[in-house]
């Protein structure tokens, strides 16, 4: 009885810990794939990790600049078991990175993304259909 009862402390001893540790999910914003479980092979963006993440996992960064946030805001670890974030030396930007060749001055100050206005221009045709001048 004696003994019994040492195996099942020393396996709860072993096995308790190894749960409460979780997984390791990695972001890769370069070789990830969103398509992945960032267990196997790492998911890209940091939204899609902390969609995966349960209480215990750690998020790992791969070291860079990330133009994304870290929303957290609806996911809960538990009692000793948090979500953690692990930068590794990341720099979490939020913004978005601009390009100038994407860009066209209109006037002093003034500018328009013409990669967006492309990118429009086959669902709603020209634009100067939808520009209106002067009252009617």
């Amino acid at each position: 009885m004696k003994r019994a009862m040492l195996t099942i402390i020393f396996v709860a001893a072993i096995i308790l810990p190894a749960l409460a540790a979780g997984r390791a999910l990695h972001v890769n914003p370069t070789t990830g794939d969103d398509a992945q479980d960032g267990v196997a092979k790492p998911v890209k963006s940091i939204a899609r990790a902390v969609k995966l993440a349960q209480p215990g996992d750690t998020i790992h960064l791969t070291p860079g600049v990330y133009f994304e946030s870290a929303d957290l805001t609806k996911k809960h670890g538990l009692p000793g078991r948090p979500i953690t974030l692990d930068g590794h030396g990341a720099v979490l930007d939020g913004s978005e990175p601009l390009r100038a060749s994407d860009w066209e001055a209109l006037r002093k100050g003034l500018f328009r993304k013409v990669k967006l206005i492309s990118a429009l221009l086959p669902v709603f045709g020209p634009l100067e259909e939808y520009i209106c001048s002067g009252a009617t």
